[in-house]
């Protein structure tokens, strides 16, 4: 309880102080005022902003999904003992904005990959390699989350087949005549994403909100909700700035709403 208490008290001060600024009631502002709302609210951007960061989210959670569970399923004993059950834990070190620099260096037109396919001629100009990075569809972050975060989601769902037992309703199963499709997508997949659902939908959520990686991968035209926040927040314009604490409220609420209706739905798979 202590430690949520003293959780909460920097946060709600925080989201406190960017009301209170975005209305005119704190730093540059001269009195209460809605124009900064306005302007934000008004403003296309924003809603592209949070579409992109909302797709590259869900994308790369998918992905993070279908790659672990697969990996989790079909090398179970190799991961689990032996030589790889140390490798996958190799990748967990690597903070997000080192494995940012790693891919840009790895997959821009000037990087590693692109040099490899000049020098053996199987291109025959920089520009001709693929537009990964830097692009407006985020390939190259969607990529970097993904790579980061499947070794911690395939021991997570080792870690939670052993957990809860899930051999024993495997050979119940079996024994009852599911053939393996069966076992593994209505019994085995279904048990796992149930037990994972409030820390995928957290890390949904920090993909949402994830800073290094866009910054370093990301291009201008397709900024994520982060990299808007901070641009807002960080010009020599200070009035923008309000602007800035508009969308760290918004992106609140939105957050907020996610994580209620996602433990709402939760609540009603297990009482159903």
């Amino acid at each position: 309880m202590f430690l949520l208490i003293i959780t909460l008290i920097p946060l709600g001060l925080g989201l406190l102080y960017s009301l209170l600024y975005s209305v005119g009631l704190a730093g540059i502002g001269n009195g209460f005022t809605l124009k900064y709302w306005q302007q934000i609210l008004s403003d296309r951007h924003i809603y592209f902003s949070l579409f992109f960061s909302f797709y590259i989210a869900v994308l790369s959670i998918i992905s993070i999904i279908m790659i672990s569970l697969f990996l989790a399923l079909t090398l179970n004993k190799k991961l689990s003992k032996g030589f790889f059950s140390y490798v996958i834990h190799v990748p967990l070190a690597i903070p997000a904005i080192v494995g940012g620099f790693l891919n840009f260096q790895l997959f821009s037109s000037s990087g590693w990959f692109s040099r490899i396919l000049l020098a053996t001629n199987l291109i025959s100009s920089n520009t001709q390699f693929p537009e990964i990075v830097n692009d407006d569809f985020g390939i190259a972050i969607i990529l970097t989350h993904v790579l980061l975060a499947i070794p911690f989601f395939t021991i997570y769902f080792l870690k939670l087949y052993e957990a809860e037992n899930i051999e024993s309703y495997k050979l119940i199963a079996s024994t009852l005549g599911a053939k393996k499709n069966q076992i593994d997508f209505q019994v085995i997949i279904p048990m796992l994403l149930k037990s994972s659902f409030p820390i995928l939908l957290l890390y949904l959520l920090f993909i949402f909100g994830s800073y290094e990686i866009p910054l370093i991968l990301g291009s201008q035209s397709s900024e994520m909700i982060s990299i808007l926040t901070e641009r807002k927040l960080q010009r020599f314009n200070l009035d923008d700035v309000p602007g800035g604490y508009v969308i760290t409220i918004v992106y609140f609420l939105i957050t907020s709403s996610i994580v209620y209706q996602s433990i709402q739905f939760k609540n009603k798979i297990e009482h159903a």
